[in-house]
């Protein structure tokens, strides 16, 4: 999957449905004086812009900001957090809005602003973010709103550092005041429609999965603690929660993580209480239990209490500790830090940390290794079945689509023993559509799969055992010598960073290079990140700081997009191991292992550009998808598959 992005619809619908351009398509509202024609996509929000407007007046309020993010500064949010969503009717997954009495705004980058235009209707101002002019959403508000008003915003939704940086700005101007409302006013204007999180339940996770105990992992943020001279840590990313109660649940999509803060409390003997606040309606006996133990003491309460019960909690300590913003992670609200922070502050100490748990989940116990191998070969089992079907249907004629393959291949991960489904919203994308690197397939783009053009499948599962995430690119038909060569360059770089060894501490910008080396050489490169961390049955991008340590699994996935044209991307999950040095020396050396199980595509491969290492390489790494997926596929009775298995995974001389 991406890097660091969910894609955004893009301009191949145009350049498939019709000939109006992209750059024409994605142009601004009509020039001053012109009627808007909405597109007939466009959602009809002037209802919901009203309700909001009459909150804004009750409230006093100039301007109201509506981020994306949910109070945990997901990622990935709940549909009753898709609040930017309902209100403006824009659908990708990143972009902030502002509304004032008489105008409404969106703030998205480049790769959104065609689906924008598609999506609102001709209430909605596009800001193109990035574009030369286009001002930032502080700066907008100090020209436009009166320095006499007030602009609001819920504090849950806003880090503390955007917050600030907001604040900071326009008093730095005498410009506005930023206010917090604490009743969120789109909820409010939402009302009874506002659908409700999925009653999927909180379960533990058992041992044999996780490996460690939550009282053990509760032992190492303690010392973590003490170490940093902090008696008081919040957690609030739902991942750091998650993996460190060793619980899980599905109020996310695609995400196993539920709504949940965790306050930890250190004292001077080192004792450690936990205060954990989850929505009650999910809190079973099973849970408590599971939560139960004589040395930490526990409490439990509801997701909301938190507002309640911090400010106490805090009250008494010297040093609290909140988070800083990481990729895939906001930080702490605002919210939370004037909760920790209270009127009379004495001498506590608020700190923002990275935090503790991040690096902890970064680095895999054996047991989680050993689980994210195994999930690896499950996804590899349902992956190989979809691509032999292609591969033989396809080119006798029969119909496929970009949808279809989405949908099939989510069946095929189900059938899997210990399957949560998808980890992500899949993206196929066939010819054209294979240039936008993070396309997903629609009722207006969707294209048929034929023996013309390169398709790319980005795609990944969840699992007990681990989560998953794979790319590959294949052609059903006769590939261009161009198409060859870009694909062979690709997959040299995955087999140089692959094979390197590097000394311990070395980090993915010391490496980066040979990924792209092979591009380099042709003059070419790509726009995208090439590494995220991704979690053991838990996001599919999980943060790290970027130094290479051991049982670390992430992702390295090279590519090429030539616009209107095609798109490849090879994507592989490497697991960090020891590495085998002639030289014994006080320096530790590393190496990366391809945790992916999948076969290239042996008709994009041209041999005679691999050297003799990295031939070597392919060789040993198709003799491992036949050690590894064979079996497993035979042990499903699935030896049409395994058949084109052993096709795929010749040895090349």
């Amino acid at each position: 999957m991406r890097a660091w992005f969910l894609a955004a619809l893009a301009a191949l619908a145009t350049a498939v449905a019709s000939p109006v351009s992209t750059q024409s398509d994605a142009s601004a509202m009509p020039p001053s004086g012109e009627p808007c024609q909405p597109s007939p996509t466009a959602t009809d929000t002037s209802e919901r812009l009203s309700k909001l407007r009459e909150l804004m007046a009750a409230n006093n309020v100039a301007a109201y900001i509506v981020p994306s993010d949910d109070e945990h500064g997901s990622e990935y949010t709940a549909t009753p957090d898709h609040r930017r969503q309902w209100l403006s009717g824009f659908m990708g997954s990143l972009g902030d809005l502002v509304v004032t009495r008489t105008q409404a705004l969106l703030w998205t980058d480049s790769r959104y602003w065609v689906q924008a235009v598609r999506e609102m209707d001709c209430g909605w101002t596009l800001m193109r973010k990035g574009e030369a002019g286009v001002p930032s959403i502080e700066k907008w508000l100090l020209d436009n709103v009166d320095a006499t008003s007030e602009i609001g915003a819920d504090p849950r939704m806003v880090s503390y550092s955007l917050w600030t940086t907001w604040q900071n700005y326009l008093s730095s101007k005498s410009g506005p005041s930023l206010r917090a409302i604490e009743s969120n006013l789109v909820d409010e204007a939402w009302g009874p429609q506002k659908p409700n999180y999925p009653d999927t339940p909180i379960v533990p996770l058992a041992p044999k999965y996780t490996g460690e105990s939550w009282q053990s992992k509760v032992a190492r943020v303690r010392d973590s603690m003490r170490a940093a001279g902090n008696d008081l840590l919040v957690l609030s990313a739902l991942d750091d929660c998650a993996w460190l109660l060793n619980l899980r649940s599905g109020e996310v999509p695609y995400t196993p993580v539920f709504r949940c803060y965790v306050v930890l409390g250190v004292d001077d003997k080192a004792a450690v209480s936990m205060d954990v606040f989850l929505p009650m309606s999910k809190v079973t006996q099973t849970v408590r239990d599971h939560l139960c133990d004589p040395d930490i003491s526990t409490q439990i309460h509801d997701h909301q209490d938190i507002w309640e019960k911090l400010p106490t909690l805090a009250a008494t300590r010297n040093s609290v500790a909140l988070t800083m913003p990481v990729v895939y992670h906001t930080g702490a609200s605002y919210k939370l830090y004037t909760a920790v922070r209270g009127e009379a502050s004495g001498n506590k100490r608020v700190v923002f940390i990275a935090s503790p748990v991040l690096y902890m989940k970064a680095t895999k116990n054996q047991v989680e290794a050993m689980g994210m191998k195994r999930a690896h070969v499950k996804d590899a089992v349902a992956l190989v079945e979809m691509l032999s079907i292609l591969s033989e249907e396809v080119p006798a004629g029969k119909y496929w689509d970009e949808q279809m393959v989405v949908e099939a291949l989510d069946k095929l991960r189900w059938q899997q023993e210990n399957s949560h489904g998808p980890s992500f919203d899949t993206i196929a994308a066939f010819g054209v559509n294979g240039a936008l690197p993070h396309y997903q397939p629609s009722n207006l783009t969707n294209l048929r799969i034929t023996t013309n053009g390169l398709f790319m499948v980005d795609s990944g599962g969840q699992f007990s055992e681990g989560t998953t995430d794979v790319t590959r690119t294949v052609h059903f038909g006769t590939p261009s010598a161009v198409q060859v060569e870009v694909y062979t360059r690709l997959l040299k770089g995955c087999i140089d960073l692959a094979s390197v060894k590097f000394p311990k501490g070395y980090t993915m910008q010391n490496l980066e290079v040979l990924l792209r080396r092979p591009l380099f050489e042709l003059g070419l490169q790509y726009g995208h990140g090439s590494t995220h961390g991704i979690g053991h049955f838990l996001t599919v991008h999980e943060s790290f700081d970027y130094e290479y340590g051991e049982n670390f699994f992430g992702s390295q996935e090279p590519g090429y997009y030539r616009e209107d044209d095609f798109g490849m991307r090879l994507e592989n999950i490497v697991q960090v191991v020891p590495a085998e040095v002639m030289y014994k020396t006080a320096t530790k050396f590393l190496t990366f292992e391809t945790t992916t199980l999948v076969p290239y595509d042996r008709k994009l491969i041209n041999t005679k550009l691999l050297s003799a290492e990295e031939l070597k390489w392919l060789n040993l790494y198709n003799q491992r998808i036949r050690i590894s997926i064979g079996p497993e596929l035979l042990r499903q009775n699935k030896q049409k598959v395994y058949k084109w298995l052993l096709e795929q995974t010749q040895p090349y001389c």
